[in-house]
């Protein structure tokens, strides 16, 4: 009989320890894309493009923890879920362009000084 309980207890205690350690998993998930999202927000504007890769691999990574738990989810947590991937997109996709008009911009600035070496060039052979 004793063993018999203390079966049950060891039985009820391992349930309940995966059972919290699932719960910690899944909202662990969803605090990560908290923070990833939080810091697009804050430094998306400067990132390198490493800094884009590293951003990526991390949204990945929180996508299969997610995804791993999804149907465990309350509505609620799908709907912070889902909040905060849509402002995690908002941000890639500010940053993204402000990175294409940045580049863009070197880019410009190198093409004119490449037009007015070429000129200088056509300019100064005519002098001679």
């Amino acid at each position: 009989m004793k063993t018999k309980s203390i079966f049950i207890i060891a039985s009820i205690v391992l349930a309940s320890t995966l059972t919290l350690s699932s719960c910690s998993t899944k909202t662990r998930a969803i605090n990560q894309l908290e923070s990833l999202t939080y810091d697009l927000r804050d430094n998306s504007a400067n990132y390198s493009l490493s800094d884009w890769q590293d951003a990526a691999n991390r949204y990945i990574d929180i996508r299969k923890k997610i995804n791993k738990h999804y149907t465990d989810y309350t509505a609620d947590e799908k709907e912070r879920i889902g909040k905060l991937q849509g402002e995690a997109a908002n941000y890639v996709a500010k940053g993204a362009k402000s990175s294409l008009i940045s580049n863009v911009g070197g880019i410009a600035s190198e093409l004119k000084g490449l037009l007015e070496g070429i000129m200088g060039l056509v300019g100064g052979s005519s002098d001679k």
